[in-house]
């Protein structure tokens, strides 16, 4: 009867060791992924600012107003940048 029961507590704190390993392998999964997601969402963010300062370069070399907030093209390129910002800091935060 004692080799049964020392066989069941080796069996149960395998069980119990493979499920921490398991949780640990999937949240290093789940960083890795959002990582991923966030150099993207960098990385997008970059070519809209981009476009942001070709659209800047392209007013203020040809027209004589000045550039604002409500040129045209200017709000939807600060929507975007603004959103994809959100979506890293969420992404971010869901992190840890």
């Amino acid at each position: 009867m004692e080799i049964k029961k020392t066989m069941q507590d080796i069996f149960d704190k395998g069980l119990e060791l493979s499920k921490k390993t398991y949780d640990k392998a999937r949240k290093f999964g789940e960083t890795g992924i959002a990582q991923v997601e966030i150099i993207a969402l960098q990385h997008k963010m970059e070519k809209q600012t981009g476009k942001l300062g070709a659209l800047a370069y392209k007013h203020l070399s040809k027209e004589t107003t000045a550039l604002k907030k409500d040129t045209k093209g200017v709000p939807a390129l600060l929507k975007e940048i603004k959103n994809i910002k959100q979506k890293i800091k969420k992404l971010k935060r869901n992190e840890t």
